[in-house]
Formats: structure tokens, C-alpha cells, sequence
């Protein structure tokens, strides 16, 4: 799977700082044992790698990090192949509530730059869209990363389904 960013690839995820981090492997994690890894996808996906990039800030400023990676990954910008950006979180009030509160509140104080639609699913900003995947908070690290795995399976398949029709 290498390095994503480089070439083509189906769908970006990004981890909110609040969930675990998927298995690392190799490309014989499917052979050796059953590891909750990028392998485990259905679809060309790129994780973004996390590190603490995102510790700390707010669900807007998320959100502001997701956008400009985004803007700044060149081939993720291509208009026959542009990939699904989607963002994994247990954070439940992150479209309801969240997200648009810090939004307005760095609207008013000036450090906003972008122009954002929050939607029951998804967020855009015009350019991009980024759908939001909740995870149940309740579950342990093991089975979040199941329920990521299975949910962004259930997407892709969904996707591919109405692509079809």
C-alpha cells in the first residue's frame, strides 16, 4: 500500500484525536494473523498519519487541519479520481453541536478563513466534502477499530452500489 499521498487511492481517513490508532503491518498481515489494519479495507485507502497534530485542538481546528491537508495533497485534488474524505470520531455532538459552535466562535474572533456547510452527515467547504463517521464511545479500542473497519466497508460498498445504478 506505500505511501498514498503519491498515487491514486479510493478514500482518505482521518482519526479525531479521540480514537485509537489502526494495527502498523506489512503487506503478509493478512496471511500471518488478522490485524486491524489498512488491509482490512475494501477500497485504496490512505490513513492520515495522526501523531499529535491533532491533540488538543478543538473540533473546528480539526476540521481546519482536515481542509488545508486536503488543499495541500495535490493529487487528491484530481477531478476524475478525487478520493472520499472521510473523518472517524466517537464524538457524537460533532456536527450537531461541536464542530459548528467552534466554527462561529473563530468566525467572530477572525481566525476563520474558511467558508463551511455543516450537513446531517458531512461537512463542505464548497470545494470538498468531509463525511463524519461516529464510533460508539462505549466500545473498547479492539472494537472500534472493528466498527471503523466495518463502517467505512458498509460506506464504500453503499457508494460503489449508487455509482452503479
Amino acid at each position: 500500500m506505500g505511501d498514498e499521498t503519491n498515487g491514486s487511492v479510493d478514500v482518505v481517513v482521518f482519526f479525531d484525536a479521540n480514537m485509537p490508532k489502526l494495527d502498523e503491518c506489512d503487506e503478509d498481515c493478512i496471511i500471518e494473523q488478522p490485524k486491524l489494519c489498512i488491509h482490512r479495507f475494501l477500497f485504496q485507502a490512505y490513513v492520515v498519519p495522526r501523531g499529535n497534530s491533532l491533540e488538543g485542538l478543538d473540533d473546528f481546528e480539526v476540521l481546519q487541519y482536515c481542509f488545508k491537508l486536503i488543499e495541500k495533497t495535490k493529487n487528491w485534488q484530481n477531478r476524475n479520481r478525487k478520493p472520499l474524505f472521510v473523518l472517524i470520531t466517537r464524538d457524537h455532538n460533532f456536527l450537531k453541536k461541536d464542530a459548528p459552535e467552534a466554527y462561529r466562535e473563530a468566525s467572530l474572533k477572525q481566525k476563520n478563513k474558511l467558508n463551511l456547510t455543516f450537513h446531517d452527515n458531512c461537512v463542505s467547504d464548497g470545494k470538498y466534502n468531509i463525511r463524519v463517521l461516529f464510533i460508539n464511545p462505549k466500545l473498547n479500542r479492539t472494537n472500534n477499530l472493528h466498527a471503523t473497519i466495518d463502517k467505512l466497508n458498509e460506506l464504500w460498498i453503499e457508494i460503489k452500489t449508487q455509482d452503479s445504478e
